[in-house]
C-alpha cells in the first residue's frame, strides 16, 4: 500500500474513534453518547435555561455515559429544518411547540389549543410521558417520523395585550391581532373575536409600533424579555393558552440507548418539568408588577374581564373548526 493511502487510513481510523467518542468508565471500555440537541430560543430564555439544565442533569444522572450538547438561537437551522433534522437523525434531539412538531404529525398541534387545560400542573401532566394521549400520538410519530415525544416543560401562559382596554371579545371586533401563521394560532386569535394578522416574530415590534397590528399574544416572560410592552398600553389576562415545549428525540438515537441510560434522560425530563413549573410561575407572578411599574394598565377578571366569555366562544370556535380532534378533547374532559 502506497505511503499516502496508509496515511489516510490512519486518519479516517482515528476521525471514527474522536466521533464515536469512546471514554474508559469502570472496569471496562462504555461508549460515550453525544447527543447534539437544537432549539430556537435564547440561552438566557427559560426555554434556554431548560435545556442547558437537562444537559446537566443528563450527564450527572448518567455519569457521563450520556453528553448532551445545546446548540440554542437556531444555531443549527431555522425551526423546519430542526425539526427534519431531529426525524432524519443528523440533529440527536431538540424542544419546540406542538403546533411547530405538526410538521411531523399532523395531531400534535391539538396540544397547542386554547382553554384546554385548567392550570399548568394540567397541562404539564396531560402532556407528559404518562399521559395516555401522548403515548398514543407517541407511537403513531415514531412510525411515521422515527421521532419519539420524551417529556415537556412549562414555557408560560399566553396572554393578550392592545394599545386600547379589551374586557369581553366585543371589544376586539375590528382589531388585528398578530397570529403565528399555524392554523391553531390563526383560530384562536379568531375565535376571540379579533382579525389574525401574520406577522414574523422578528418583525412584531415594528408592526406593533407602525399599527400594522393593534396587539399581539405571547407568554407574560416573551412579552417582557422582547419589550413588547413598549408598544402597549394594556396587558389583558386572558390566559387563554398554556404553552408547555415538548422534548422530542431521533428514535433511532434513543433505542441505541442501554436502558440505564434511556432512565437517565427520563430521570431528568422530570426534574426540567418540575423546575419550569416553579421558575416559570413565580417569574410570571413578579412580572406584573414589573409591568406595572413600566406605566401598563393590566385587567384581569378582578377588573371586569370576561374571563369566561372568552372561553366559551373560543371552545364553540374550537369545535366547529377542529372537529377531528373531539376524541381527544374528549379524552382530556376524563382525564382531568
Amino acid at each position: 500500500m502506497k505511503k499516502g493511502k496508509v496515511l489516510l487510513l490512519v486518519m479516517v481510523c482515528a476521525f471514527l474513534i474522536l466521533g464515536n467518542t469512546l471514554t474508559a468508565q469502570g472496569s471496562g471500555e462504555e461508549k460515550v453518547v453525544t447527543i447534539r440537541y437544537a432549539h430556537t430560543n435564547a440561552p438566557n430564555d427559560t426555554a434556554g435555561k431548560a435545556a442547558r439544565l437537562f444537559a446537566d442533569l443528563v450527564k450527572e444522572k448518567s455519569e457521563g455515559t450520556v453528553i448532551v450538547e445545546v446548540y440554542p438561537s437556531a444555531q443549527l437551522g431555522v425551526l423546519d429544518e430542526m425539526i427534519q433534522g431531529v426525524s432524519l437523525g443528523s440533529i440527536g434531539m431538540g424542544h419546540n411547540d406542538f403546533a411547530a412538531l405538526s410538521l411531523l404529525h399532523e395531531d400534535l398541534a391539538f396540544f397547542n389549543l386554547p382553554y384546554i387545560y385548567k392550570s399548568p400542573a394540567d397541562a404539564l401532566r396531560l402532556t407528559g410521558p404518562d399521559s395516555p394521549i401522548v403515548q398514543q400520538m407517541n407511537e403513531e410519530l415514531v412510525k411515521k417520523s422515527d421521532v419519539r415525544l420524551l417529556f415537556s416543560f412549562y414555557y408560560g401562559t399566553r396572554q393578550l395585550s392592545l394599545n386600547s382596554p379589551v374586557y369581553s371579545p366585543k371589544d376586539l371586533s375590528g382589531k388585528k391581532v398578530r397570529a403565528i401563521p399555524v392554523k391553531v394560532w390563526i383560530e384562536a386569535v379568531k375565535g376571540m373575536g379579533a382579525i389574525p394578522t401574520g406577522v414574523d416574530f422578528s418583525e412584531l415590534p415594528t408592526a406593533l409600533a407602525t399599527n400594522v397590528v393593534d396587539g399581539q399574544e405571547n407568554p407574560l416572560n416573551t412579552i417582557w424579555a422582547n419589550k413588547l410592552y413598549e408598544f402597549q398600553d394594556y396587558i389583558m389576562l386572558t390566559g387563554h393558552m398554556i404553552a408547555t415545549l415538548p422534548v422530542y428525540i431521533n428514535n433511532t438515537t434513543w433505542t441505541a440507548l442501554n436502558e440505564t441510560q434511556q432512565n437517565s434522560i427520563l430521570d431528568a425530563g422530570k426534574e426540567v418539568a418540575d423546575w419550569s413549573l416553579q421558575e416559570v410561575t413565580k417569574l410570571e407572578s413578579s412580572l406584573i408588577n414589573s409591568f406595572e411599574e413600566a406605566g401598563i394598565t393590566i385587567i384581569g377578571p378582578e377588573d371586569g374581564l370576561q374571563v369566561e366569555a372568552f372561553r366559551e366562544k373560543v371552545l364553540e370556535h374550537n369545535n366547529k373548526n377542529f372537529s377531528n380532534w373531539s376524541k381527544y378533547l374528549d379524552q382530556v374532559k376524563n382525564l382531568q
